[in-house]
C-alpha cells in the first residue's frame, strides 16, 4: 500500500511559477487555474491507460503530465510522473498503480497550496 505522499513543493519551488507571472500578475493566476482545471483529465488519462495495461499510452500520458509539472516548477509531482513513465515502459503496472496513488496524494497537497495562492 502506498504511503501518503506530500508534494514537497516548497516556497522555493513556486519560484518558477512566480517568475512566469512576474510581469503579469494575471498570468500566474491563469496558470494556476489551468493547472487545477486540467489536472483531473490528465490524471484520468494516466489511470485509464494504466488500468488497460497499455504501456506506451500510459507512458505518453504520464509524460504529458510530467511536462506540465516541470514547466510550472512542481518538481516532486514531475518526478513521480517520470517514475510512472519508467514503470509503464517496464510494463510494471503494479508499480505504476503504487506511484499513481502517491502522485494523487501529492497533488492533493499541491492543489491546496495553489488554491491558497489564489485567495
Amino acid at each position: 500500500m502506498a504511503m501518503p505522499a506530500e508534494d514537497n513543493t516548497t516556497e522555493n519551488e513556486f519560484e518558477r511559477l512566480n517568475q512566469l507571472g512576474a510581469e503579469d500578475p494575471t498570468l500566474k493566476e491563469n496558470l494556476i487555474n489551468m493547472f487545477l482545471e486540467q489536472t483531473p483529465e490528465l490524471m484520468s488519462n494516466i489511470a485509464s491507460h494504466a488500468n488497460a495495461q497499455e504501456p506506451v499510452e500510459t507512458k505518453n500520458a504520464a509524460h504529458t503530465f510530467k511536462g506540465v509539472c516541470f514547466n510550472l516548477g512542481f518538481d516532486a509531482s514531475g518526478q513521480l510522473s517520470k517514475k510512472i513513465e519508467e514503470a509503464a515502459l517496464a510494463q510494471d503496472f503494479e508499480q505504476v498503480n503504487l506511484l499513481y496513488a502517491e502522485l494523487t496524494n501529492a497533488l492533493e497537497e499541491l492543489k491546496s497550496k495553489l488554491k491558497a495562492m489564489l485567495d
